[in-house]
C-alpha cells in the first residue's frame, strides 16, 4: 500500500500481485475488493486476457472495475527467463525480436471498435478450427503450455464437436518433448497417415518444440524414421515478432511441412502512464473545484475520467488481422512467407496452400546414392575432360525418380566393386552394395541388383523395375569341326538307327517270304523265276531293298503278290525318309547350324572333367548356389568350389573378365544373367548361350533395412511401370538387332569344300571297303587253289559260277532250248 498526495487530494493505492492465471485467486481478490467499504474503485493491471472468458469473475455489484491495458508479456522477457546452457535455435535473431511496427494486418476494411481488445482470446481457436478443416486435417495432437491451457481447451471442445480425432499434451506438467513426438510419429506410423500436430505456444514453447523435433530423425537413424517429410505442423504463436519469424526458420530448417498462425505482442499503458493520468486528472478535477464547476463529486469523475484514459492501445493492439505464413524452400534457404491471414473475428483467407511442400516429393534433399558399372543397367565412361560419367538404364530411372520426388543426388561406388555377398557368414556380414545399406553409408542404391533371401534380412528392396533369368554362355563350337558328319546330321542318330534296323528286318521278312511263298511252287512261276531273277536270296533282297533307300531299286521284282506287296510298302517308306533327307541336308548346307554341347546345369554337371564354370563372386548367384539344397545347384556349387581352389579367378568379380576368358578357353562355362549375354554377343559372334533359363530374379532399388523411403519409392515405381518409361529405356540401352544374325540369313552362296566334305569320306570309304572286299575275295580265291583242286576244273567251275551268278537269262534259255529240242 501505498499513499500519494496530489494537489490537496489523498490517494491511497493498494497493490495486489497475483498470478493473473491463477482465476480462483483473482476471483477471491476482487471480491475482497469489492466488499471493502474503504476502496472507491478498483483497476487491473498486466492482466491475462483469460479473464475475458470468465466475465463473472469481474462481477462487481458495488466497486467500478476498470481494466487498465491487456497486455502479453513480450517475447523477449519470455526468452530470457528461459535460457539455459543447451544451444537454442535461432539465437542469433533474437536480437532483433522486438519490432516496431508489428507483424499484422491493420488494413483490413473492418470497423475498429473496442471488440479489438479481445481479438486474441476470442479468434484463435475458430481460426486454427477453420484452418485445420482447410488441410483436410481429420486427427492431430495438440501441444499447449500453462499460458495456453484455456485456448487449447476450447480448441479440443470445437475439434470433438466436428468429429476430428485429437490428443492433448501439456508441455509444461514434464515429460520429454522427444518422448511426446516419438508416441505420436509411431502412432501415424501405425496407422498409415501423416502425424499432424497443432501447436498452441508462446515463442519460448515453440523453438523448443521445433527445434526437437528438427533433430528427430537424426536421433532416431536406427529407427529410421523420416518425420521430416510425413508431418505438418499448424503453430499458434503469442507474442510474434518478426524476428521470431527467423528464429524459427532456423529451428526448422529441416522440416518439410510447418505453418505459424502469428500472433505480436499486446501491450496496454501500464503503471507509470496511469500515474501520469491519475496526475493530470486531478489537476483538472482540482482547478474545476476550485471554479466552482464540479457537477459530481470527485471519486465518481475520477472513475469516469479513468475508465476513458484505458481506451488508447499501442500500434500492435490496433491489428485487424493475423499473418498465416508457411515456411518454403527458397535460394537463400527456408523462409517464411505469407500464404494468407485470419481477421478478429477468425475468418481464414488463404490465397496460396498452408502446406505445398507436400507436392514438391523431398523438396530438393540430398541423397547419397551407391551404384556399380553393369550393363547396360550402369554405363560407365569419362570424357575428354576425364570426368565420370555414370548412363544407362538404372541412371535413366534414378534421373526420372529425382525429378518426379524432387531431390537430387551424389553418386558412389562400393570400394570392393561388389554386388554384395558375405565376408562373414556366421556374423550376417555383406560386403559390396549390400554391405554399404547394411552399414547405412549410403541412402539408396541404383543397380542391377537382385533380391536374395539372406540379403533381405539386413536391407529393404523396392519394388521391382526388371524381371531377370539366369542362363549360361560358352564359346561358340566351330561349325567346320562337325561338317564331316553332313550325311548323317539331317537325321538324330536315333533315327538313322530305327532306319538301319527296318532295312535289316524288312529285308529279312521279304527273303523269308519270298523263299518259302506257294506262289512259286507251281513251274511256271519258278521258271519265271529262276528265268529273271527274284528276293529268295537275302543278298538280293538286301541289295534291292538299300537301293530303293538311295531312290535307285533294282532290276529283281517280286512276282508274288505278298512279295509285290512288301516292296511297295518299302518304297513310300523310303520315299518319305529320302525327301525328309533330302529337304534338310539342303537346309544343312544353306543355314550353319551352331549348337551348344550341352543345354541344361544338369548336362553341364556331368560334363565336369571336360568343362569349368565360374560366376561373378559376391553376386546373387554365388549366394543362391551357396545355400540351395536342391540339385543340380548343389552340384554347381561344389564344382565351383572346387575349381576356386586351384583357380581363384573362378569367382571373379568382373564380369568382363569372365567374358574374355569364355573366349580364351574352348571348355570354360559362366553362368550370368541373359541381358549380359545378350550385350556380349551383339559385340562378339563367338559366344552361344545354352537354351535352358534358370534362377528367375527381381532387379530393385536397395535401401537400408526399416527405411522410411522404400515405400515412397516403390509407389513411384509403380507409377513408372505403369506409364511404359522401362520399355522406353530398354529399347534405348539394350543392344539392336544382332550384327551376327546376317549369317543366319538364307542367301546364294558357293558350296565349299567343307561344306561338302562328308561326300568325298563316304566316297573315299566306298573305295577303301571295295578293296578290302577285293583282297577277301583274292585271299578266298587263293585258298581255294591252294587246297590243291584242278586248275581246269577250278577254271571250269568258276566259270560256271560265274554264269550262274552273272548270266542267268542266258542259262535259262539254253535250257529251254535244250529241252524243246
Amino acid at each position: 500500500m501505498e499513499t500519494i498526495s496530489l494537489y490537496r487530494y489523498n490517494v491511497t493505492l493498494w497493490w495486489h500481485f497475483i498470478d493473473s492465471k491463477e482465476l480462483y485467486q483473482m476471483h477471491k481478490a476482487i471480491q475482497a475488493l469489492n466488499d471493502d467499504p474503504v476502496v472507491d474503485m478498483i483497476m487491473l493491471f498486466d492482466y491475462d486476457l483469460v479473464l475475458l472468458r470468465f466475465p463473472d469473475l469481474l462481477d462487481t455489484k458495488n466497486k467500478t472495475i476498470i481494466r487498465w491495458g491487456e497486455r502479453n508479456t513480450p517475447a523477449i522477457e519470455i526468452i530470457n527467463t528461459n535460457i539455459t546452457d543447451e544451444y537454442q535455435c535461432g539465437e542469433e535473431h533474437i536480437v532483433s525480436s522486438v519490432d516496431d511496427e508489428p507483424y499484422c494486418k491493420m488494413d483490413l476494411n473492418v470497423t475498429f471498435d473496442g471488440m479489438i481488445r479481445d481479438i486474441r482470446t476470442i479468434t484463435t481457436p475458430r481460426a486454427m478450427l477453420s484452418l485445420v478443416q482447410t488441410v483436410g486435417w481429420t486427427s492431430l495432437v495438440l501441444l499447449h503450455e500453462n499460458s495456453t491451457e484455456i485456448e487449447a481447451s476450447e480448441m479440443l471442445d470445437l475439434l470433438s464437436a466436428e468429429k476430428i480425432l485429437s490428443a492433448k499434451y501439456n508441455i509444461d506438467l514434464g515429460g520429454d518433448i522427444h518422448d511426446v513426438i516419438n508416441k505420436t510419429y509411431e502412432q501415424s506410423v501405425l496407422l498409415s497417415r501423416d502425424m499432424n500436430v497443432l501447436v498452441m505456444c508462446s515463442f519460448a514453447c515453440t523453438r523448443k518444440i521445433l527445434q526437437e523435433a528438427n533433430q528427430f530423425d537424426s536421433k532416431n537413424s536406427s529407427k529410421k524414421t523420416l518425420l521430416k517429410k510425413f508431418s505438418k505442423w499448424l503453430i499458434v504463436i503469442y507474442g510474434h515478432t518478426k524476428g521470431e519469424s527467423r528464429a524459427l526458420e532456423a529451428c526448422a530448417d529441416d522440416l518439410d511441412n510447418v505453418a505459424i498462425l502469428a500472433i505480436p505482442a499486446f501491450s496496454g499503458v501500464g503503471k507509470e502512464v496511469f500515474l501520469s493520468e491519475l496526475d493530470d486528472l486531478l489537476l483538472t478535477v482540482y482547478r474545476q473545484e476550485a471554479l466552482g464547476q464540479l457537477k459530481d463529486d470527485v471519486e465518481s469523475i475520477v472513475a469516469k475520467q479513468l475508465a476513458k484514459k484505458a481506451a488508447p492501445w499501442e500500434p500492435s493492439n490496433r491489428c485487424l488481422g493475423y499473418n498465416i505464413d508457411t515456411l518454403l524452400w527458397a535460394a537463400e534457404g527456408r523462409q517464411f512467407r505469407p500464404v494468407g491471414h485470419f481477421d478478429y473475428m477468425g475468418t481464414v483467407e488463404l490465397h496460396s496452400k498452408v502446406f505445398p511442400n507436400v507436392d514438391h516429393g523431398f523438396n530438393g534433399r540430398e541423397f547419397l546414392v551407391s551404384t556399380i558399372e553393369y550393363p547396360p543397367f550402369v554405363i560407365k565412361r569419362q570424357d575428354i575432360n576425364g570426368t565420370v560419367i555414370y548412363e544407362g538404364f538404372c541412371i535413366d530411372l534414378l534421373i526420372e525418380l529425382s525429378r518426379t520426388l524432387n531431390f537430387t543426388y551424389v553418386l558412389t561406388e562400393p570400394p570392393d566393386q561388389a554386388f554384395g555377398g558375405f565376408i562373414d557368414k556366421e556374423k550376417g556380414l555383406f560386403a559390396g552394395l549390400v554391405g554399404q545399406l547394411q552399414r547405412e553409408e549410403v541412402d539408396m542404391t541404383t543397380a542391377p541388383l537382385s533380391e536374395q533371401a539372406d540379403r533381405a534380412k539386413v536391407i529393404d528392396y523396392s519394388y521391382p523395375f526388371y524381371y531377370e533369368f539366369s542362363t549360361i554362355v560358352i564359346k561358340k563350337p566351330d561349325v567346320d569341326v562337325g561338317k564331316w558328319r553332313t550325311l548323317v546330321d539331317p537325321f538324330k542318330w536315333q533315327v538313322l538307327v530305327s532306319i538301319i534296323v527296318a532295312l535289316i528286318a524288312v529285308t529279312t521278312i521279304t527273303f523269308l517270304l519270298e523263299k518259302h511263298n506257294p506262289f512259286y511252287l507251281e513251274p511256271g512261276n519258278a521258271l519265271e523265276r529262276m528265268q529273271s531273277g527274284g528276293l529268295h536270296t537275302w543278298h538280293d533282297a538286301f541289295w534291292y531293298m538299300y537301293g530303293a533307300l538311295l531312290c535307285q531299286g533294282g532290276v529283281h521284282l517280286p512276282a508274288s503278290i505278298t512279295g509285290r506287296t512288301m516292296v511297295s510298302s518299302w518304297w513310300l517308306f523310303c520315299i518319305v525318309v529320302v525327301g525328309t533327307y533330302s529337304g534338310n541336308l539342303i537346309a544343312f548346307f544353306t543355314v550353319t547350324k551352331e549348337t551348344a554341347p550341352f543345354n541344361t546345369l544338369e548336362e553341364l554337371v556331368d560334363l565336369k572333367g571336360t568343362y569349368k564354370w565360374g560366376t561373378l563372386g559376391m553376386s546373387v548367384w554365388d549366394l543362391n548356389f551357396m545355400s540351395s539344397k536342391t540339385e543340380p545347384y548343389i552340384s554347381i556349387d561344389k564344382g565351383m568350389r572346387e575349381f576356386s581352389n586351384s583357380d581363384s579367378t573362378i569367382l571373379h568379380l568382373d564380369p568382363t573378365f569372365h567374358m574374355r576368358r569364355v573366349l580364351q578357353d574352348d571348355n570354360y562355362a559362366f553362368i550370368t544373367d541373359t541381358t549380359t549375354i545378350e550385350v556380349y554377343k551383339s559385340q562378339d559372334c563367338r559366344y552361344i548361350s545354352i537354351q535352358e533359363e534358370f534362377m528367375p530374379m527381381k532387379y530393385g532399388l536397395g535401401f537400408p533395412k526399416k527405411s522410411p523411403h522404400t515405400t515412397f519409392f516403390s509407389k513411384q515405381l509403380q507409377k513408372i511401370t505403369e506409364s511404359g518409361l522401362f520399355q522406353i529405356w530398354k529399347r534405348k540401352w539394350w543392344p539392336k538387332a544382332n550384327f551376327c544374325a546376317k549369317k543366319y540369313v538364307t542367301e546364294e552362296k558357293a558350296v565349299t569344300l567343307a561344306d561338302v566334305q562328308s561326300s568325298f569320306y563316304v566316297c573315299v570309304i566306298g573305295i577303301f571297303v571295295g578293296l578290302v572286299v577285293f583282297f577277301i575275295e583274292l585271299c578266298v580265291f587263293r585258298f581255294n587253289v591252294c587246297k590243291g583242286k584242278n586248275r581246269g576244273r577250278l577254271g571250269s567251275s568258276a566259270d560256271l559260277h560265274v554264269i550262274d551268278r552273272g548270266h542267268h537269262r542266258q542259262d535259262g534259255l539254253f535250257k529251254e532250248n535244250k529241252r524243246t529240242y
